[in-house]
């Protein structure tokens, strides 16, 4: 949270498991602070469920594990063709 307040990024990529908070509420604490920053959640417990709150939280893609280099392009290229 430190270095994202004081820099601007255009990809955010962030498990869904983290030290101290899940990657929904990382999501939106830096909504304010980045909202052009593509944004993916990463997860091994995928759900319809987290799938709806991760977006409604600033998500703009979800990856499921195991992923591959390739997956994280793919989908880095769908929301780069959005645009």
């Amino acid at each position: 949270m430190k270095i994202l307040k004081n820099e601007n990024y255009d990809i955010i990529i962030v498990d869904y498991r983290l030290p101290d908070m899940d990657g929904l509420e990382f999501f939106k604490r830096i909504q304010e602070s980045h909202p052009n920053a593509f944004k993916i959640l990463i997860t091994a417990y995928g759900s319809k469920e987290l799938l709806s709150k991760a977006k409604e939280m600033g998500a703009h893609d979800f990856i499921e594990k195991p992923f591959t280099s390739e997956t994280i392009e793919e989908s880095l290229s769908r929301l780069i063709n959005k645009c």
